[in-house]
C-alpha cells in the first residue's frame, strides 16, 4: 500500500465545539522508505495560560516494511478552540494492510533514535554521557555530550556497596534525580548498557540508549564536536538502589533450589560449554541456564538493535520466556547488561542482572556447574 501524502488525525474531545483537524505533512518521514506503514499517533493537549489557543502535540511511532523507528515531530501545532477548557484526547490507530500482527517493542521508550536526539528541539533536554574510551570522546563526540568513565563505573560497582560515593559520582555529571538521560558507545557494546543498567539499579527512571550509538550517529552524517567539554555543575542525586534489579550469589543458588528465577547466559557459546575458560578456574555453565549470546541482539552493520520480531525469534529458539522473572549473567555484568535491556525492551517485568557472574561463579569450588555439548 502507498503511503499517502499527508496524515489527517482527527482530534476528538468531549466538547462538541472543541473538534479540530490536524494536518501532519509527510516530510516529517521523507527518510524512510514509502513501501507501507502502520502508524501510532498519540495526541495530548494543554491550555497556555491566557489565551484562547490550545497546544495539541503529537508523536507518531511509525513501523514500515518490518523496521521500526520512532520520531517525534518538529513543530507543535497550535489551532484556535471556541472553548478554554482542558480536553481529553483519544489515540488514533491507522495500519496499513497487514500490520496488526506485527511485534513490536513493548517498551520503545528505553531507545532513543539518533535523528531523534539530533533535533535541537529534543537535545537540550537531555543528558547525553558518552561512555566510550577517553581518547574516542576528546577526538569527537556527540554536541553536549559528557564523559562517563565507564572503567571507573564498571570497576567500582561492588554489587551496590557506598551508596553515598555513587550520589557524589552520578551527580557530579550534573544528573539529577529527574533529569532525562541518554546513553551511547561505539555502537553494538557492552559499555552503555552497564551505564544504562547501573543508573536504572540506583534510582534513575529516565534512561534510554541510543540505539546504533556513534556507530550510526557516523552513518548518518550527523554533526558532531571535536572541541574540549564545558564542565557542568554537579547536581544533587540521593540514590536509592533498586535491588530489584540485582541478582547475588546467595540469590541465584536459592532459586536454583527452588527452580525460581529463569537463567540467562549472555556469553558466547564456548564460554556456555566450558570450551573457553576465560581467566576463570572452572568452565561451564549455571544449572539450567539458556544460552543467548549478546551480540545476536544486534545488527551487524547498523549496530542498532534487531527488530522486535527477530529478537522474540531469537528468544523463542533460546527457550527463554519474557513472562518468567530472569536472572541474565555473563563474566562481569556488561554483558548481562546487554541481555537485561532487551529483555526489558520486548516486554520481560522481572528482571535481575547476575552482576558478578561467572568471574564469581566460575572461581569457587562449592558452585554447581553443568557442561552443556557444543552445537555442531
Amino acid at each position: 500500500m502507498p503511503v499517502p501524502p499527508s496524515v489527517v488525525l482527527l482530534i476528538e474531545t468531549s466538547n462538541e465545539y472543541a473538534r479540530g483537524l490536524l494536518r501532519v505533512s509527510w516530510h516529517t518521514f521523507a527518510s524512510v522508505p514509502k513501501n507501507g506503514a502502520s502508524i501510532r499517533g498519540n495526541a495530548t493537549v494543554a491550555k497556555p495560560d491566557g489565551t484562547d489557543a490550545v497546544l495539541v502535540i503529537v508523536e507518531i511511532a511509525l513501523t514500515i516494511g518490518g523496521p521500526r523507528r520512532s520520531k517525534q515531530l518538529n513543530d507543535i501545532q497550535e489551532f484556535s478552540m471556541k472553548t478554554a477548557c482542558f480536553m481529553p484526547v483519544f489515540c488514533l490507530l491507522l495500519s496499513a494492510s497487514g500490520a496488526g500482527d506485527e511485534i513490536r517493542y513493548a517498551k520503545p521508550q528505553l531507545l532513543m533514535e539518533p535523528e531523534e536526539l539530533a533535533r535541537p528541539a529534543v537535545a537540550p533536554h537531555y543528558v547525553i554521557l558518552d561512555a566510550r574510551k577517553r581518547e574516542a570522546f576528546e577526538t569527537e563526540h556527540i554536541p553536549g555530550a559528557r564523559w562517563v568513565d565507564h572503567d571507573a563505573w564498571r570497576a567500582e560497582f561492588e554489587d551496590g556497596k557506598d551508596p553515598a560515593a555513587w550520589s557524589r559520582r552520578i551527580g557530579d555529571l550534573g544528573i539529577s534525580s529527574d533529569s532525562q538521560v541518554v546513553v551511547y558507545d561505539e555502537g553494538k557494546d557492552t559499555y552503555g548498557a552497564r551505564i544504562w543498567w547501573t543508573l536504572r539499579y540506583w534510582g534513575l527512571e529516565h534512561v534510554r540508549l541510543l540505539n546504533g550509538g556513534w556507530h550510526r550517529w557516523q552513518l548518518l552524517a550527523l554533526p558532531t564536536n571535536s572541541e574540549a567539554a564545558a564542565a557542568v555543575p554537579a547536581a544533587e542525586f540521593r540514590v536509592t538502589a533498586r535491588n530489584q534489579r540485582l541478582a547475588t550469589l546467595d540469590q541465584v543458588l536459592d532459586s536454583l533450589k527452588e527452580n525460581g528465577w529463569q537463567i540467562v547466559d549472555a556469553r558466547t557459546e564456548a564460554e556456555h560449554c566450558g570450551i573457553d575458560l576465560l581467566e576463570n578456574q572452572r568452565g561451564g555453565a549455571i544449572p539450567h541456564a539458556k544460552n543467548l549470546e549478546w551480540t545476536a541482539m544486534f545488527d551487524p552493520e547498523t549496530k542498532q538493535l534487531k527488530e522486535a520480531a527477530e529478537i522474540k525469534r531469537l528468544l523463542n529458539a533460546a527457550g527463554i520466556d519474557l513472562d518468567r522473572p530472569t536472572a541474565s549473567h555473563c563474566q562481569s555484568g556488561g554483558r548481562g547488561a546487554v541481555m537485561a535491556f532487551a529483555l526489558e525492551l520486548m516486554g520481560a517485568e522481572h528482571v535481575r542482572n547476575y552482576y558478578r557472574g561467572w568471574s564469581e561463579w566460575g572461581n569457587l569450588e562449592t558452585t554447581p556447574i553443568m557442561v552443556p555439548p557444543a552445537s555442531q
